[in-house]
C-alpha cells in the first residue's frame, strides 16, 4: 500500500499478493473538526478500544486493549472509490460509502494480546 498527499488530498494505491487487480482510492478532509456524539454512528465506527488479530499458522484469534483520547473527526469527500479490496475478502459491494469521515489521528497505546 502506498499513500501520497497533495493539496490536502490523500491518494492510495494498494495491491494484494496473488491478486490480479490493484486498487486506487482518494479522499480529502473538509469542514470543522468535531468529536463523535455519544450513541452516534460515528462513535460506533471510530471509538474502538480493542483490536483483534490472528495467527496465520494456527488461526488463533487474540485481542489487545487500546487506550486513546477521542478522535478529532471531520467530514471527507471521496475522489476515487474502488471496491476491489472488499472483493478480495469475498464480499460484493456496489457503489461508494454513504458516510465518509476523516481524522488527523491520535496517539494510541496498545497492550499485549490474549487469546479470545
Amino acid at each position: 500500500m502506498r499513500c501520497t498527499q497533495r493539496g490536502g488530498a490523500f491518494d492510495y494505491t494498494c495491491r494484494r499478493g496473488g491478486q490480479p487487480l490493484g486498487a486506487k482510492l482518494s479522499w480529502k478532509p473538509h469542514g470543522n473538526i468535531h468529536h463523535a456524539e455519544a450513541g452516534s454512528l460515528e462513535e460506533f465506527l471510530v471509538e474502538r478500544y480493542a483490536f483483534f488479530t490472528s495467527d496465520t499458522r494456527t488461526g488463533q484469534v487474540t485481542r489487545g486493549d487500546v487506550r486513546h483520547k477521542p478522535y478529532p473527526l471531520q467530514a471527507a469527500g471521496l475522489g476515487v472509490w474502488d471496491t476491489t479490496p472488499i472483493g478480495w475478502n469475498g464480499l460484493n459491494v456496489q457503489g461508494a460509502p454513504v458516510h465518509v469521515i476523516a481524522s488527523p489521528g491520535v496517539t494510541v497505546s496498545c497492550w499485549s494480546t490474549r487469546n479470545v
